[in-house]
Order: C-alpha cells, then sequence, then structure tokens
C-alpha cells in the first residue's frame, strides 16, 4: 500500500465524541476507499470451476466488501463487511462456499447458525450420511397431540436414529399458538423441529456444533433490528488509541477491528 494510500485509511477513522458530519465524512471516505484500493485489482482474484477461489485473508475482505454493498445479502449482512467475513470462515469450516454461507448462516443475536435446508444438505452431502436409511414421514391422526413428523437418520455402518416431533411436543414448549410460522405453516415446522433434532444427534460432526435457526430463534428471542445506517451509525475508536490502525495490505475497513470501543452516534446528534 503506498504512502497516499496510507493518508486515505487514516482519514477514515473517527474517534470519541465525533459529530454527525464526522461519521458522513468518514462513510464517504470508506466508499471512496473501497472503491480505490480494495476492488482495485480484481484480476489478482482466480476463479475456478465453483467461482471465485480466495486464497488470503485480504481476498477475503475484498470479497466481504462487494458482498456487503451488494443487494444480494440478507438484512444481516448489508452493509456489514466483517460479519460477511466471519461467515464466510464459518462456511468454509463446514463446507459451504461464500456466498453458500451468506445466505444458509443466519444470526440470532450474535449466534450464528444454519437455516431453511442448509443443514439437511450438508449432512447429504457427506461419505458417512445413509441414504438408503433416510426417512421422513407425518405419523399420528390429523388433528389430534400425537400428530407430527418422523425423521429418521443414519451413518454408513451405523444405527438409525428415529426423531419425532408431535402437536403436543409443541404444545408443551409453548410454540403451537405462537404468531408467525407456528401459526403459518404448523406441518412445515414440525418437520422442521424432527429434522433438526435428528440431523444434530446423528451428524454433530457435520454441523461442526452450530445451531439451527428454528431453535435457537425459540430458545432465545430476536433482539430487535438495528436502525439502517441511514439514522444510528456505528464508529471506532479513535485510530490514534490503537498501536498499528493501518496493515499495510489490509483494506481500512478492517483495519482497527481488535480491541477497539464501538460508539453509537444518532445521526443528526452533535456533541
Amino acid at each position: 500500500m503506498t504512502s497516499e494510500s496510507n493518508e486515505k485509511a487514516k482519514d477514515i477513522s473517527v474517534g470519541v465524541g465525533a459529530t454527525a458530519e464526522q461519521v458522513t465524512t468518514r462513510l464517504n471516505a470508506i466508499k471512496k476507499y473501497d472503491e480505490t484500493e480494495a476492488f482495485k485489482n480484481p484480476q489478482q482474484m482466480q476463479t475456478g470451476n465453483r467461482g471465485l477461489v480466495l486464497r488470503t485473508i485480504s481476498e477475503m475482505q475484498a470479497f466481504a466488501l462487494y458482498l456487503a454493498n451488494s443487494t444480494l445479502v440478507p438484512p444481516d449482512y448489508k452493509g456489514k463487511p466483517n460479519s460477511c467475513l466471519v461467515a464466510i470462515q464459518y462456511g468454509a469450516e463446514i463446507g459451504l462456499l461464500p456466498m453458500q454461507a451468506v445466505q444458509s448462516i443466519a444470526v440470532i443475536n450474535g449466534r450464528p447458525c444454519l437455516w431453511g435446508d442448509a443443514p439437511l444438505s450438508l449432512c447429504m452431502a457427506s461419505p458417512v450420511f445413509d441414504h438408503s436409511r433416510h426417512d421422513e414421514k407425518a405419523v399420528g391422526t390429523p388433528g389430534s397431540d400425537k400428530y407430527g413428523w418422523e425423521c429418521t437418520f443414519a451413518r454408513v455402518g451405523g444405527k438409525p436414529k428415529v426423531s419425532t416431533f408431535t402437536v403436543g411436543d409443541a404444545k408443551k414448549a409453548g410454540l403451537w399458538t405462537k404468531a408467525g410460522p407456528w401459526t403459518q405453516y404448523p406441518d412445515r415446522m414440525l418437520l422442521c423441529r424432527a429434522r433438526a433434532f435428528g440431523l444434530r444427534n446423528t451428524f454433530p460432526d457435520i454441523i461442526k456444533g452450530m445451531g439451527i435457526r428454528e431453535e435457537i430463534v425459540e430458545a432465545f428471542p430476536v433482539e430487535q433490528d438495528r436502525p439502517p445506517i441511514s439514522t444510528k451509525v456505528e464508529v471506532l475508536q479513535a485510530a490514534s488509541k490503537i498501536t498499528n490502525p493501518v496493515s499495510q495490505d489490509s483494506p481500512a475497513e478492517f483495519a482497527d477491528v481488535v480491541d477497539t470501543e464501538v460508539i453509537t452516534i444518532e445521526a443528526g446528534d452533535s456533541q
């Protein structure tokens, strides 16, 4: 990175007590930096038969910036390149490609978890998944507390494990009359719960201990989302308080993320 680039990066830092005008200046600097530095040499990133091949932390950072500035990521990741990068890393550890990771890893109160069909697809793609003994079926009499879904999973060479989740189980857990998916798609939710139990019990080594959204969101109620960046902005602590605020080869957005204090400033406020 040139001395001129270092000066640009330093300009991005905003200290404690920053005014709304300073916050706006920082955001514009970040945008300019992203456009002139992080994306300056996209041809250096290699591609394979499944898209980009991210080999270094710098490439992951640059790609995370692309994602955070796009319209093709969930709300949890919009404008948050650090979160995108962490999701990419989580995905790499469990076998998801970068785009799959961002789309399949949800954040519930700071807890990363898998959602949708991602847990099942990961397990089915593993060589230890016994497809011949996999089964999912409805059980019990519709309309009764014993109605539910039964899922059978097995590892190659292992004994099958059966998990069931019924209407009675949902009522006991206080879910059956809960507003949202449990009243809109009750049958699907019964299946998801039975499947989640079965997958975690049978393939913990594949899921790597990550929670499944349908369980996490009920165990830990989702906190109200933060206002968008246009109305509330998080500003990092002054770069002068950090030993080495700007790395020679890292985008400034990631330069001061260690041992920093996060400040919240309402748009329009001033000190």
